[in-house]
């Protein structure tokens, strides 16, 4: 599935507020949008600590999560496609038989040395997965197929390692940005829900469950963090320089609030969200 599908929508002043902002952000980072330094440098030793702070990332795998303990409280394979630094490991009991994959080697050294015994982690990517078929029951791809030039094979491929009846959850953007936008993110495309549809449906699963992606809620945390990050580029210029605002008691109950409230409202429908739960057919 080559083509781009993006909201009807005219692009208004927030998104073109967001535009002007990535282009300042990725300016001094131009050079790493080339493959394959784009997956080898994306994360610097700040970047870690942004990532593994973040409140963004609490949400998605805390509905990962839920999901494993409501499917498998006996246990399951599960494996991370594009696992970065192996952060879903770190929200899954101790009963997941955990396997990550990703196709940068630095990321894997920082996910091995931050996981649990039993876990494995592989070097790979699409098209071909360094998995058996049917040896899943469990495949996590969070925010990855955009980065994929044959998205559709892709998600072929998730299908093949599944066993029948497993489950895939997988999310994608949804948002609508033109080319630029994405060029500078490093997406090849964006989605639509109908769009997520067509496209897993094509691949041997069907959606049965949709989680809200509280795209307001995310928009306003994405100025509020840039706020904050001002903050700690301005304190690390006073002279400490490892200071994160991400380690700050005031950020981490800001981050407990807004999740409780975020988990409170999970249960609301979303239509238009592009984070889903996807099953396996049986035969």
């Amino acid at each position: 599935m080559k083509a781009t599908a993006v909201s009807s929508r005219e692009p208004g002043f927030l998104d073109r507020l967001d535009l002007a902002l990535l282009r300042v952000a990725k300016r001094r980072r131009e050079h790493l949008m080339r493959p394959p330094d784009f997956y080898e440098a994306f994360f610097t030793a700040d970047d870690v600590r942004k990532s593994l702070g973040d409140v963004r990332h609490d949400w998605r795998f805390g509905v990962l999560r839920r999901v494993y303990e409501r499917l498998f409280p006996g246990g399951a394979d599960v494996v991370d496609v594009g696992c970065g630094l192996g952060t879903a490991l770190l929200y899954l009991p101790e009963s997941a038989r955990f396997v990550g994959v990703d196709v940068s080697a630095r990321s894997l050294a920082t996910a091995r040395a931050r996981s649990r015994g039993g876990a494995e982690f592989r070097r790979g990517g699409f098209p071909s997965l360094p998995a058996e078929p049917a040896s899943f029951d469990l495949a996590v791809c969070l925010e990855v197929l955009e980065h994929v030039e044959d998205d559709e094979q892709a998600v072929r491929e998730l299908c093949r390692i599944l066993r029948p009846g497993g489950y895939l959850l997988v999310s994608v953007p949804g948002t609508h940005y033109w080319s630029e936008y994405r060029r500078l993110i490093g997406h090849l495309r964006h989605y639509s829900a109908a769009s997520l549809d067509d496209l897993v449906a094509a691949t041997g699963f069907e959606v049965v469950e949709r989680f809200p992606q509280f795209t307001r809620v995310w928009r306003a945390y994405h100025y509020l963090y840039l706020g904050l990050r001002m903050v700690e580029i301005g304190v690390r210029g006073a002279g400490r320089r490892d200071w994160s605002i991400f380690d700050s008691a005031g950020y981490q109950r800001l981050s407990a609030r807004l999740l409780r409230r975020l988990e409170a409202r999970s249960g609301a429908p979303d239509p238009a969200s592009t984070f889903v739960l996807c099953r396996k057919a049986t035969t």
